[in-house]
């Protein structure tokens, strides 16, 4: 039982830190100027802010995000790119860690109380891997300032619930 709730507890964090470097990812490509930061013709990002956060306002426990709280927290503007992506790139390689350890634990648990199956935990790698080495092609294209002519692609095929931005 202690092996399936360390099996569980690793596969939270191993989602959430793949979840982490994503949105650093995504922050990174912004900051290279590969993309831009989307302009709402009919609402604004207080709003959109407001209907996705909404169902979580009759939760007191913790206190609920506050705009500007959220606002500040998705800010990577003032931060280095060479650490914006030194920090992609470990938020990928400890998740694939993690999923790595998690394919060593699979066959010390009964297969009917596993919370993820080896197939799964695989895609959860192919992400991870694929996502290390389109961070590197970015990091070449900033290195011969070739950025502008970068496009990217986001390609859900190995998981539904998480992607690889492609650098094309």
């Amino acid at each position: 039982e202690d092996i399936e709730d360390d099996f569980d507890f690793m596969l939270f964090n191993a989602k959430r830190t793949i979840s982490r470097g994503l949105v650093r990812f995504f922050a990174t490509v912004r900051q290279a100027g590969i993309i831009q930061e989307k302009q709402y013709e009919f609402t604004t990002c207080k709003r959109i802010f407001e209907k996705r956060f909404g169902v979580f306002s009759g939760i007191h426990q913790p206190p609920p995000l506050s705009y500007e709280d959220y606002m500040k927290g998705s800010d990577f503007s003032k931060v280095a790119q060479r650490d914006l992506l030194a920090s992609t790139a470990d938020a990928f390689r400890l998740s694939k860690s993690m999923i790595d350890r998690l394919l060593l634990m699979i066959p010390n648990i009964n297969p009917d109380f596993l919370p993820a199956k080896e197939d799964e935990l695989r895609q959860l790698n192919k992400i991870c891997v694929g996502n290390s080495i389109y961070l590197q092609k970015l990091m070449q294209a900033i290195q011969r300032k070739e950025e502008a002519g970068t496009r990217i692609a986001i390609d859900m095929t190995a998981n539904s619930e998480f992607c690889t931005i492609k650098i094309e």
